[in-house]
């Protein structure tokens, strides 16, 4: 069984398939054992896509069950999205932990039981062979707890940016070093023993929910490598209105939250550097001018080539933060 959180849909010729046959459920082959699948979308402001003409779970070509959980937060939940299809079933839920991403996450980890467990942001889009190449690396590499892929990051006027993991695999070390962005929560593909046993929830006292992905995907690895599909599985629809954008000071204090659950980060010069030049541009962001100073002078000491320095003064002098932000995002990066 496999358990996957994922929200919007897109109709996409699978390259696996004939492409004069049409998309959706299908039953296994002779002795292939099904793959339970987890679905959990949470929708933002509660509108639900899972029910439309052409629903996401459907279009997957993985051959098994893929059970969707649709989790509602903050908002009522909609049963008309629900059904009991023996292949693609769905169900609509209320967030019955921690209001806010985080908690929905876990919400919905724990609603089924399964062999996998996957995740996907609301406004992200997966491709339809997702699963069946991710449980192809699973199958090749057994030892493997977690299979993510890269990304291709649309923006609000159509431009598209592919992002794609370097190596086939990412060590807790690397992640220490660097945050990957294109290793997105909403690629991950998760055994669900590890998860229960090893990995844990994702963390929902992260000041703002913020970091709560980085944070689950270094603990992921802590205990071994996190293996990668070097292709673009994902569609991460990035509008350039962030939810966090305008709230430098709470990822101001996330990043100091993530910095003290993982002490390794101070053994890290690079990543270590990267983390308080990040403080010391939400900092300058949020007004704190003598505190981003003091990040800007723990931050040389840390790396002085850290690039977010040149960031900050920026913005300490008087270039807009929002503006940055946007210039960044629009080749598909951030601070």
């Amino acid at each position: 069984g496999v358990r996957f959180v994922q929200l919007p849909e897109e109709q996409v010729v699978d390259r696996h398939v004939r492409q004069d046959v049409a998309l959706g459920p299908q039953l296994p082959p002779p002795g292939l054992r099904p793959q339970g699948l987890l679905l959990v979308h949470q929708p933002l402001g509660g509108i639900a896509q899972v029910g439309a003409d052409r629903p996401q779970h459907h279009v997957q070509t993985h051959p098994g069950p893929v059970e969707t959980v649709v989790v509602f937060d903050q908002s009522p939940v909609d049963h008309a999205i629900e059904s009991n299809d023996r292949l693609r079933p769905v169900r609509a839920v209320p967030n019955e932990r921690t209001p806010g991403l985080p908690g929905g996450r876990n919400t919905g980890a724990h609603m089924v039981s399964g062999d996998f467990l996957c995740w996907c942001d609301d406004d992200d889009v997966w491709r339809p062979e997702k699963l069946t190449i991710q449980l192809d690396r699973f199958a090749a590499d057994p030892w493997l707890d977690t299979v993510f892929s890269g990304i291709t990051v649309v923006h609000a006027d159509g431009g598209r940016v592919v992002r794609v993991p370097p190596t086939r695999e990412l060590t807790y070390e690397m992640l220490l070093g660097s945050r990957v962005m294109e290793a997105h929560i909403s690629t991950a593909m998760c055994r669900t023993e590890a998860y229960v046993d090893r990995i844990g929830d994702v963390d929902e006292d992260i000041p703002g929910g913020y970091y709560e992905d980085y944070d689950w995907t270094l603990r992921a690895a802590r205990d071994r490598p996190i293996g990668i599909v070097r292709e673009p599985l994902v569609d991460i629809h990035w509008t350039g209105a962030s939810y966090f954008q305008d709230r430098f000071a709470t990822i101001d204090r996330a990043t100091q939250y993530l910095v003290d659950k993982h002490p390794d980060f101070a053994a890290d010069p690079r990543g270590h550097g990267r983390l308080l030049g990040q403080q010391a541009f939400y900092r300058a962001a949020s007004g704190q001018r003598r505190a981003a100073l003091e990040a800007l002078r723990a931050t040389l000491g840390a790396n002085w080539r850290e690039p977010r320095i040149v960031v900050t003064l920026a913005v300490l002098a008087g270039i807009d933060a929002n503006r940055l932000l946007r210039h960044l995002n629009r080749r598909g990066r951030s601070v």
